[in-house]
């Protein structure tokens, strides 16, 4: 599985910041979020699944990382 982070889906913002989050049941959730847009993720078991998540995101028009 690849671990390469598509750019925000929203700004193109290619630099997200990885927020996990302790819960009982899930003891590596977390997911992914954009200090320039705010958007967040959705959660995953783990940075692979959160990768994983993230990039299955649909892409707002103009969001390509080219700035």
């Amino acid at each position: 599985m690849s671990r390469h982070i598509a750019p925000c889906p929203y700004c193109g913002n290619e630099k997200p910041c990885y927020t996990a989050d302790y819960r009982p049941k899930f003891l590596y959730w977390g997911r992914f979020a954009c200090h320039e847009c705010g958007v967040t993720g959705p959660w995953g078991d783990g940075i692979r699944e959160a990768i994983k998540r993230r990039n299955d995101m649909p892409r707002k028009e103009g969001a390509d990382g080219d700035r």
